[in-house]
């Protein structure tokens, strides 16, 4: 519920475009500071202390936020929330990948993202609606306490530990460096999708079509049928015959909302974003923890978010700008560009390797 209201709660406060972007990607660009600590930190420490830990700072940002008297407050809560969410997020995908065989793992993972990412589609229209009945505020404050009792169900969670590596900071410890190519179609990615999340809302708000929250109702129906779905493809016939078409919707995407004007084309675009966006961003996940050794799941984690993180931070600064300087429209459809690039280095890198090679264990 938080991050589609942050834009509108930011603007309540009166901030501009610019700084909107700013306040969107700050939570990113304090996350991926937080890498080199937390990548090496999930290999090195018990993981059911940690995912408790960084929920009750999650569900503190959120009262933070409930609290923020100015737009400062709100950066500010914004960059802890980035510490805390960030670090749990790469905490949690290494958790589960740690239970997943290793030729399911695309659908495992698949399956797992379910988990947070249909939350996330079905919340933004849920926190709306009661946004408009009853305030900002109240959402954040609802959040805090949904927060709090995750982080208290942790301590009945059963987790087996795997093995645990000495905590060190290094290069090997933070980042696959075997992963960087999926790597860098994550941080391509998240600059495109960092338009969708910083202005959609107030694209389709100023071009006066209603019905956006039911857009993420959709995108949250759509997400159950297309992620299992591509997860399980791309396990039978291969990532890249899988990810590219799953690029090229997300093109399609961007050239149809950038013009949107009703709201039968905006939930048409919620289906796009579910087959490709989403489609995509798990495969991502996925082809990096199959290429980085198991011991290493810690930092194969840590570095799809530095991958993601690192796109969103840059996407953040940059459409602001954009958007203040040619408007919405002309800003979703230089979001094209990005995944033009990534469908052309994913046909590079495995015409150059002839396919793509996963480490044996």
């Amino acid at each position: 519920m938080v991050n589609t209201l942050l834009p509108l709660y930011s603007r309540s406060m009166g901030a501009t475009d610019t700084l909107i972007g700013f306040v969107s990607s700050a939570f990113y660009l304090v996350a991926l500071a937080a890498r080199p600590v937390s990548g090496p930190a999930i290999d090195a420490f018990n993981k059911k202390i940690l995912f408790i830990f960084l929920t009750f700072g999650n569900a503190l940002c959120m009262f933070g936020y409930g609290s923020a008297t100015s737009i400062g407050w709100v950066i500010f809560f914004r960059m802890l929330h980035g510490i805390t969410y960030g670090s749990q997020a790469a905490l949690c995908l290494a958790m589960a990948s740690g239970s997943i065989p290793k030729e399911k793992l695309s659908s495992g993972v698949a399956t797992y993202t379910l988990s947070n990412v249909l939350p996330q589609a079905l919340a933004p229209g849920i926190g709306l609606s009661l946004s408009e009945q009853f305030g900002y505020r109240f959402v954040y404050f609802v959040s805090g306490f949904l927060i709090v009792l995750a982080a208290s169900m942790g301590f009945l969670m059963d987790y087996s530990e795997h093995e645990r590596k000495p905590f060190r900071i290094n290069l090997h410890s933070i980042f696959a460096v075997e992963a960087t190519v999926p790597v860098c179609l994550l941080f391509l990615l998240a600059i495109s999708s960092s338009a969708v999340s910083s202005f959609l809302v107030l694209h389709a708000t100023d071009r006066g079509i209603e019905g956006v929250s039911f857009y993420y109702t959709i995108s949250a129906i759509c997400l159950v049928l297309f992620r299992p779905l591509t997860g399980t493809l791309s396990d039978k016939y291969g990532m890249p015959k899988v990810i590219i078409p799953c690029f090229m919707i997300y093109i399609v995407y961007f050239l149809l909302i950038s013009n949107v004007s009703s709201k039968w084309e905006l939930w048409f675009c919620a289906v796009l974003s579910a087959a490709g966006f989403s489609s995509a961003h798990t495969l991502l996940q996925a082809l990096v923890m199959k290429l980085t050794p198991a011991s290493r799941r810690g930092a194969a984690s840590s570095s799809c978010y530095i991958g993601y993180d690192g796109g969103t931070t840059l996407g953040g600064m940059i459409n602001g700008r954009i958007a203040e300087a040619v408007g919405y429209s002309k800003l979703f459809l230089y979001s094209t560009l990005p995944m033009a690039a990534s469908i052309l280095i994913m046909i590079i890198w495995v015409a150059k390797n002839k396919g793509i090679h996963y480490p044996e264990e």
